[in-house]
């Protein structure tokens, strides 16, 4: 059955359980709609294509669930929604997208312990552009699935091992988003020690292989290539006040392609958190970064080499149930890629997301909330690496669940 035609259902059971004790599942439905002045992510000063509509009001109808369940020393979690999603103007985008996740938090005698984690998305990207930089003609869905595993020895010790190993794939309906497919593999290993209090340090190293399978197609007589890092991570987690804590990374990376070398990089990467809570009524997050290709936070695409990014959000609670919040992020790319003739290119570009946004709980089940986003990408010298293009975003959505 289509998630709108449960909406009522569902809706009658949270009314009527809204004041049942809470428990480890819950169930319910979120309806969302927005306007987006600029669907196609179409250059500033760009045409509509024939037949489609520059703007767009989308509506998404959503069944969501989820568990939290301790099983002795273990915690399963996991959450699940599946949207129906509705266009106004470019009806034939209208499809079916879902987010899924599970996860195991595990711990055995002595002092071994990890996570083991899954997740699935599918997502309409019609953002995206061809490999000659052209708008695409038909609807451009995303698949991601993601495994990771974890694992720890020491616990609460001063000395804790720590191991880990992942995997990753991107995949896309449009056979002319083919190039962008991705396959990656990773594992990792390091140390971590306690230096006093609510000091840690770590020191770890990972290996990282992603496999573009049809990146070269109709340029070259084999279109894969092959991506190999090697990077060392230094990380520090410190709680300097009960109301504040920091995460820093710094990483020494290598990176090599088998056929791509324009790509290849060697350098210097991190992060910096810094969160803010003093048990009033605001809450301050700030994150600095410098990550690689696919590692970037800043949704990037596959010509992406390196990503400088500055994110700030800020949430204040007007009342006890309703709450405000202010985001911005800054970001600056370096780009290589290559033309459709084949030709190397390099640029770089920058770009801007603002955001404003209201949420109020109405009742422990029923939350209703608005948001305001603007977006806006620079120009670069290679047009056929990244557009500069502005949007801005507007819309309302509400969420009923039964715990």
């Amino acid at each position: 059955m289509a998630p709108h035609r449960l909406l009522p259902l569902v809706l009658a059971c949270v009314a009527c359980a809204a004041g049942a004790e809470t428990g480890p599942y819950y169930l319910g439905v979120a309806q969302s709609v927005t306007h987006d002045d600029n669907l196609l992510r179409l250059r500033d000063g760009t045409a509509t294509p024939a037949g489609r509509s520059r703007s767009d009001t989308v509506s998404n109808t959503s069944l969501v669930a989820g568990i939290d369940q301790p099983i002795g020393r273990q915690r399963l979690h996991g959450s699940a929604t599946l949207s129906a999603t509705r266009y106004a103007e470019n009806d034939d985008f209208d499809g079916t997208t879902y987010a899924l996740d599970l996860g195991l938090d595990w711990e055995t005698v002595q002092h071994l312990s990890g996570e083991l984690t899954t997740a699935a998305t599918r997502t309409l990207r019609q953002d995206f552009r061809t490999a000659a930089g052209r708008e695409l003609s038909e609807a451009n869905y995303e698949s991601t699935r993601r495994v990771d595993f974890v694992a720890r020895l020491g616990g609460v010790s001063t000395l804790t091992f720590e191991v880990g190993a992942g995997a990753r794939s991107v995949d896309y309906s449009a056979s002319s988003m083919a190039f962008r497919e991705y396959h990656q593999r990773d594992a990792s290993a390091g140390l971590r020690w306690r230096l006093g209090g609510s000091t840690r340090l770590g020191l770890g190293v990972r290996r990282t292989q992603a496999d573009y399978p049809k990146l070269f197609t109709g340029l070259l007589a084999d279109p894969e290539d092959r991506r190999r890092r090697d990077a060392l991570d230094l990380s520090l987690k410190w709680t300097p006040t009960g109301s504040s804590s920091v995460d820093a990374r710094v990483s020494r990376t290598r990176t090599r392609h088998d056929v791509f070398d324009e790509r290849d990089f060697t350098g210097t990467s991190g992060s910096l958190d810094w969160r803010l809570n003093d048990g009033g009524r605001t809450r301050l997050a700030l994150r600095l970064a410098r990550d690689e290709g696919q590692d970037s936070e800043v949704v990037t695409s596959v010509f992406s080499r390196t990503t400088d990014s500055l994110r700030v959000q800020v949430d204040y609670d007007l009342t006890g149930k309703v709450t405000l919040n202010a985001r911005a992020l800054l970001f600056r790319r370096t780009l290589a890629g290559t033309s459709a003739q084949g030709v190397p290119e390099k640029g770089r570009d920058s770009g801007n997301q603002l955001g404003l946004g209201a949420r109020w709980q109405a009742s422990r089940a029923i939350s209703v909330g608005c948001d305001l986003r603007r977006e806006r990408r620079g120009d670069n010298p290679g047009l056929e690496l990244t557009s500069a293009y502005s949007a801005t975003v507007w819309g309302c959505s509400a969420q009923a669940v039964l715990q």
